[in-house]
């Protein structure tokens, strides 16, 4: 099983979106990704922007391969939803927009199913489901509501399974491993795990402030009680403008336990890019930085 994350928030733009190639299935999982519209009372820089265009571009080539499209949220950071030809002729497993979700969603996943109406080959609403197709079994938890997030949001923890090797893709849960999240995490034993991470940035607006605590315990209860040999930490975890620090006793604790903990952008390969975490940093800097003219030489080009 080949596991892409496409889009993360370590990669500058907030997203979960993952390409999953199989034997026989190509797989895409929440095909969206947005910035936040307000940080440190600051608007999205003109690079997180440039981020967010490549990123979304890149979504919808890989979509282009793909059999399955998987949405588990139906907000922009998990789903794009002006691309409609990116669902045709695809097999939708969704959230079920009809129960178990805030209005704002709701309305959203409405809107959303009529525009592609006439265009996927079959949608299925998947919560608490399982189903087999080409040799893989999915598996759905029954969703859950969080109220911890900026605007109460609902997910739906995904497993894809092939032979041996079990991807475990948790959606938006902030690190708290919820009874839904615990039952299935333990029942499918993954191997494989992307997991969003707590949000220290939001406790300051009233999230626990004792989750980062909770979720050091619950993690080192998964190294030892689960077959997991990969974790990618990401979402809301690299909103974090401390989050490499913290990152540094996790990666160490799950090392102990032969698991390697990662980010999206280094499970890729790369350095992380936490443009949202570094947006005030980034606006300071444009203070004191020479006007580039755009009759000169570097007209056109990105942003740094």
């Amino acid at each position: 099983m080949k596991i892409i994350p496409l889009a993360a928030d370590s990669m500058g733009a907030r997203s979960m979106a993952t390409f999953v190639e199989t034997g026989q299935r190509k797989i895409l999982i929440d095909p969206g990704a947005g910035l936040g519209a307000s940080r440190y009372g600051l608007p999205p820089h003109e690079l997180e922007e440039f981020q967010l265009n490549k990123h979304l571009e890149r979504i919808r080539l890989y979509a282009e391969s793909v059999q399955i499209i998987i949405i588990t949220q139906f907000v922009r950071e998990h789903l794009f939803p002006e691309a409609t030809e990116m669902f045709r002729d695809k097999v939708l497993f969704i959230k079920n927009p009809n129960r178990d979700i805030p209005p704002d969603q709701r309305n959203r996943a409405f809107a959303f199913l009529e525009e592609i109406k006439g265009l996927s080959r079959e949608i299925i609403y998947a919560d608490g489901r399982s189903f087999e197709t080409g040799g893989l079994r999915l598996t759905f938890a029954s969703p859950y509501v969080l109220t911890e997030t900026e605007t109460p949001t609902v997910s739906l923890p995904s497993v894809i399974q092939e032979g041996e090797t079990t991807f475990f893709f948790s959606s938006e849960c902030l690190g708290m491993f919820r009874e839904p999240v615990k039952r299935i995490m333990m029942k499918t034993n993954p191997t494989i795990l992307y997991l969003d991470g707590p949000a220290a940035y939001l406790h300051a607006r009233g999230a626990d402030p004792d989750g980062w605590k909770q979720f050091q315990s619950d993690l080192e209860a998964l190294l030892e009680m689960t077959a997991v040999r990969q974790i990618i930490l990401d979402h809301h975890f690299a909103r974090d403008p401390g989050c490499e620090k913290r990152m540094k006793p996790l990666a160490q604790m799950a090392h102990n336990h032969g698991v390697v903990l990662q980010t999206a952008a280094e499970f890729r390969g790369e350095q992380n890019d936490l443009l949202e975490a570094r947006r005030k940093q980034l606006h300071e800097e444009d203070k004191h930085a020479p006007r580039r003219d755009a009759g000169k030489d570097g007209a056109g080009m990105p942003p740094r």
